[in-house]
């Protein structure tokens, strides 16, 4: 029986609870505000360690990853709120209690809530902190493969490049050693093998060093690390860096990466546990996937080193020979005779690649038969071990006839082995010394070092260096530089200790014009130096000598000195000596610690003075008596603050000032009191030709300071020059950033308009693009532009106000996240507007509807060779038909996260419907397209008109040819059923793919559609990886009963992941695929319904066809 309740309990039922709830916030109100205040202190910690962590990956030079940057920015955000509401919020609920007694039942009802919201926030930010990496994942470095420009690739090469290639597969075999004589082009075919490492994907981690006949350990261990991970040593000794290293690459293995490590020009057995190279026979792990390439002359030393595979690399033969000679040499002057003598001379180089180099460079011009036979003479009187020192010996007498070549080349050989040599070094080293004495200008000697090295190199006696303002010397030439320098100019190149007493304790020194000693031990370094006839003198501290002192007396009073060089070296104070040194002309001090150096003040005739990357914190004013200082070099001296403003004022015949990390300018105001430097300072150098400078405040920048004489500057304002901004082998740079001054004052603005690079970023004028109101001179020498953050920018160039041809001259493009950009070009272009861009990049430019707009008949992507747009959400197309056709020379084309995109060409219905064919282009990738609906628009016609959906039913590569494409990445792209509707298009369009990425296609059935083909061929296809496409069911469709043939004859890896409606290749299982596969990685997903079926489908493929199998199941 139901005992009636009266009303108002039933009521009351309704009501306890959630009064009891409300209840529950005023009686735990103490409670949760504990709770909330340490686990604040909680988030604090953890903020801490990540700041900790960060700190710790910047100071290895690695750049931070953005996710951990808003995460550091949002908790801290969140922790000054919180702290300021714990503070403020919890005593203003007290203040408000009565009489200071009773709680504020309202208010700690209202805060509670807040802190419960907070909570919630503070728990979502804690999981967000589950990064896999700190630091951001960017590639490596590029890998700097220098083959020489008369590279030929003969036949003889490319079968010894094949073996190797063979080995380097090889399960059996993990270090590989080529041998041969001196000049037989071991360094050509290393390199060739690099690029064809890196170009085919085989290797994940590819490390070249040359070892040379001296192996700094320390410094190729920096070499390794800075390829892989773009970071520095924590170890500073050559074991604690090598077991580093070891951890670093096994990691990698682990990861199942490959690698690949180059010695080239190794002269003594090495071994890879002092490198930090993980090598052993015993395991398997290392024998598969972590290969070694030693070349050497020596085959015994690839024996000691344990090369299990060694290649000699024998001379060209007589036809190769022939050929690289004709290359080199002028065709017009081979007559009949000179043909004759050709044959004598090829035959005499003994086919040594660097000898006909050499020879034929010397011959290539001249028209005087007298000199070729000469040549020939005096080279086959040579025995055979000479004949190299012959040619180069004719070669160096060659360069006679142009002025100081013959000295520019020896002191080429007081640099150590392998050096980058610093062309600027040259200059200083070169003018201090005395060449070069008819140039009357610090820009006038600038061209002429230029022309000499141009015409080194031509000669192949100087090699391109790894930047443009580099060269280098082959080993072999550098030595005959020394053999000449030691004999007619007595000059030295030597390390210190047994070596350099060997010398002492003869009359060689006594002799003695230049030196370069290397130090290596601090236990080496000579008690006292004593040469009378000196001119240049060279102290270098080796990377395997952790620091060395100066002796305060062991230089001794060098009357005839003109040149002193220190590297790396600790000076407490300069010796008194130096006070002698009155013909000193260069005094360079790179990467020194210094003291005292006010004795400098008494070098009278010093014209350069160098404190390249040096600890000078002020800048000393006895540098103010050098009245005769034509270059002033404070470069990299970060640590330099003061710097009195008479100093640099007085310095009235300065033509170069490099000062571009300081950063203490004072105002320009005649109220300086504390008497430090202002760019006022700068007006008095009337002769500055060079100038390298950051101003940190554009208001810095006085309105009367013009600088009308510079032909070579280096100048950031506002923010200063990042890592990846220094450009090199350009003479005008220009950085302006958060420049909010509208507009530019005219000393900033004429450098702007006469620059070569430009960088820009935060500023808020220019909307109507660069050339408004300015005068059309301006930007012709502009060879590269970056752009940033323009936030009110609208077009880049308005061609209905500048009526001239815009950026003619322009080769490197940048553009990034400009708000309001709508066009790059307003108005039609005209003439050779962009007709040099090289390279364009667009990134994050919301309101983007075209990338260049020009008539049917310019050309302004003509030059174009690498294209990457992203971010670019109103975009619709890349390309109208008209550019694809003239823009003959893309090689790379990057497409991602471009929401509207439609089509990549835009078919132009006033041109006639015609295939297009991309002639260069090798490298595609396409991602982030959710809208995409074919490559070439017109492509896609028939289906538009039919009203089907938007997705990608036909083939997406319809009327569209890739005659070289090498990579082609799809991903991210929802509306993407099928690649290629006709095998004959993937066989004709596409000949030389090597490496195919399906990623993320949520929508693709199949690859390709084989209902009118029983065979098929991936005919250059090495890398298949097909990842994250689960309506996938087949890599090609065939007819019902059927039987068809997918051929894969150079496939080398082969990845199927998270496939969870895989099949098979076919719809039929009747056949399989022709091809043997290397490496395949299997991606399973258990507990699929067909799982069975795959997995015995799977086995049965590649347990006969590939050597290494693995399979990973989830």
């Amino acid at each position: 029986m139901e005992i009636p309740v009266p009303a108002p309990a039933k009521n009351a039922n309704y009501s306890v609870a959630p009064i009891r709830q409300q209840f529950d916030y005023f009686s735990s109100y103490t409670s949760i505000i504990k709770t909330f205040t340490e686990k604040v202190k909680d988030l604090e910690a953890e903020r801490d360690e990540m700041q900790l962590q960060v700190t710790d990956v910047r100071s290895n030079g690695e750049e931070i990853a953005d996710s951990v940057i808003k995460w550091l920015n949002d908790v801290n955000a969140f922790l000054v709120e919180s702290n300021k509401f714990l503070n403020e919020g919890t005593n203003a609920t007290d203040a408000n209690c009565i009489k200071g007694l009773l709680p504020n039942l309202c208010s700690r009802y209202q805060l509670r809530k807040k802190v419960e919201k907070k909570m919630k926030d503070m728990e979502a930010l804690m999981k967000r902190k589950n990064f896999t990496q700190i630091s951001k994942d960017v590639q490596p470095p590029s890998i700097e493969f220098t083959i020489d420009e008369d590279f030929v690739p003969f036949d003889s090469r490319k079968k010894i490049a094949d073996e190797i290639w063979t080995s380097l597969k090889s399960d059996d075999i993990q270090m590989i050693g080529i041998y041969g004589m001196p000049g037989v082009g071991k360094t050509n075919l290393v390199a060739q093998i690099g690029k064809q490492a890196e170009s085919s994907n085989f290797f994940d981690v590819i490390l070249t060093v040359v070892v040379s006949q001296n192996p700094d350990i320390l410094h190729i261990q920096d070499r390794f690390v800075g390829k892989i991970r773009r970071t520095k040593f924590h170890e500073k000794t050559t074991e604690g860096r090598a077991s580093q290293l070891h951890k670093i690459l096994e990691t990698r293995l682990e990861e199942g990466k490959k690698i690949l490590v180059i010695l080239d020009d190794v002269w003594e057995k090495v071994k890879m546990s002092d490198l930090g190279i993980p090598f052993s026979y015993d395991d398997s792990k290392f024998q598969k996937s972590c290969k070694i390439v030693v070349a050497s002359r020596d085959e015994r030393l690839c024996l000691q080193m344990g090369c299990q595979k060694i290649h000699k690399v024998e001379p060209l033969n007589q036809n190769e020979a022939w050929s690289l000679f004709e290359k080199i040499v002028d065709h017009d002057i081979l007559t009949m005779d000179r043909r004759n003598i050709a044959s004598q001379i090829i035959k005499a180089c003994g086919g040594l690649p660097l000898a006909i180099n050499i020879i034929a460079s010397m011959l290539r011009n001249n028209n005087s038969l007298d000199c070729w036979k000469d040549a020939v003479s005096k080279i086959t009187r040579a025995n055979l071990d000479r004949r190299m020192f012959t040619v180069l010996q004719l070669s160096y007498k060659f360069l006679e006839k142009e002025s100081d070549a013959q000295e520019l080349f020896l002191l080429c050989s007081l640099f150590r082995e392998d050096a980058d040599i610093p062309i600027y070094d040259l200059l200083i080293y070169g003018l201090g010394w005395g060449l070069f004495q008819d140039t009357t200008t610090l820009e006038l000697a600038f061209m002429r070092v230029n022309a000499r090295v141009e015409y080194l190199k031509s000669s192949s006696l100087l090699l391109e260096g790894t930047k443009k303002e580099f060269v280098k010397i082959h080993d072999i030439v550098r030595e005959y530089a020394l053999s000449v320098a030691h004999k007619d100019q007595h000059m030295f190149c030597v390390e210190a200790g047994s070596k350099f007493d060997n010398l002492a304790s003869t009359d060689s020194l006594k002799l003695c014009t230049s030196i370069s000693l290397q130090i290596n031990d601090a236990a080496n370094f000579p008690s006292k130096l004593e040469l009378p006839e000196l001119k240049i003198l060279k102290l270098e501290r080796g990377f395997n000598c952790p620091s060395l002192v100066l002796p305060y007396d062991m230089i001794a009073p060098m009357q005839k000195l003109k040149v002193l060089s220190m590297y790396g070296i600790q000076i407490m104070a300069l010796p008194p000596a130096f006070k002698y040194f009155q013909e000193l002309h260069t005094l360079s001090f790179d990467s020194c610690e210094i003291e005292d150096i006010s004795i400098i003040g008494e070098l009278n005739n010093l014209f350069f003075l160098c404190f390249r990357g040096c600890n000078i914190k002020a800048l000393p004013e006895e540098i103010g008596k050098l009245t005769k200082l034509k270059i002033l070099d404070l470069s990299k001296c970060e640590e330099l603050t003061l710097v009195l403003s008479n100093v640099i004022s007085s310095l009235s015949r300065l033509e170069g000032l490099l000062i571009g990390y300081f950063k203490g300018w004072a105002v320009s105001t005649e109220d300086n009191r504390n008497n430090y430097a202002s760019l006022e300072d700068l007006k008095s150098l009337s002769n500055l030709v060079l100038l390298e400078v950051h101003i940190p405040d554009i208001e810095l920048w006085p309105e009367d300071l013009l600088f009308e004489n510079l032909t070579r500057f280096k100048i950031s304002v506002g923010g200063n020059f990042e890592t990846q901004e220094q450009a090199f082998g350009s003479s005008k740079i220009l950085k302006l950033k958060d420049v909010i001054h509208s507009p530019l004052k005219k000393g900033v603005d004429d450098l702007l308009q006469t620059a070569e690079i430009i960088y820009m970023q935060n500023m808020t004028n220019f909307q109507n693009g660069l050339y408004e109101q300015r005068d059309v001179t301006c930007f012709l020498e502009l060879k590269c532009l970056h752009i940033k953050d323009l936030n009110e920018m609208k077009y880049l160039a308005d061609a209905t106000i500048a009526k001239v041809e815009v950026f003619p001259r322009l080769e490197i493009l940048t553009i990034r996240s400009l708000a309001k950009l709508e066009e790059i070009n307003h108005g039609d272009l005209l003439g050779k507007s962009f007709g040099e861009l090289q390279e364009l990049s667009l990134g994050w430019l919301p309101q983007l509807m075209s990338i260049l707009k020009s008539p049917a008949e310019s050309a302004p992507l003509q030059n174009l060779r690498t294209l990457t747009v992203w971010g670019c959400h109103k975009l619709k197309s890349i390309f109208s038909q008209s550019m694809v056709r003239n823009s003959l020379q893309l090689v790379d084309i990057k497409v991602e996260d471009c929401e509207a995109l439609e089509e990549i060409v835009d078919y132009e219905s006033e041109l006639e419907v015609s295939d297009i064919v991309f002639h260069q282009l090798r490298f595609l990738w396409l991602s982030g397209l959710p809208n995409l609906k074919s490559f070439l628009s017109s492509a896609n016609t028939l289906a538009e008109d039919n009203h089907q959906a938007p997705c990608i039913r036909v083939g997406l590569f319809q009327q569209v040819a890739f005659p070289k494409l090498e990579l082609l990445v799809l991903k991210n792209m929802h509306s993407l059923r099928e690649i290629w509707s006709n095998p004959s298009q993937l066989e004709l369009s596409f000949p030389r793919l090597k490496s195919l990425y399906l990623i993320k296609l949520p929508n693709l059935m199949h690859v390709l559609d084989m209902d009118s083909c029983e065979t098929i061929c991936f005919q250059s296809l090495n890398i298949l990886e097909i990842s994250s496409c689960p309506m996938m069911e087949v890599v090609a469709t065939i007819k019902e009963n059927a039987t068809a043939l997918i051929k894969f004859p150079y496939l080398q890896s082969m990845s199927l992941r998270y496939l969870s409606n895989f099949q098979g290749f076919h719809t039929e299982r009747s056949t399989l695929f022709d091809g043997k596969v290397w490496t395949i990685h299997i991606y399973i997903t258990m507990g699929t319904t067909k799982y069975q079926q795959e997995m015995l489908f799977l086995l049965t493929l590649c347990t006969s066809t590939c050597s290494s199998f693995y399979m990973f199941s989830f």
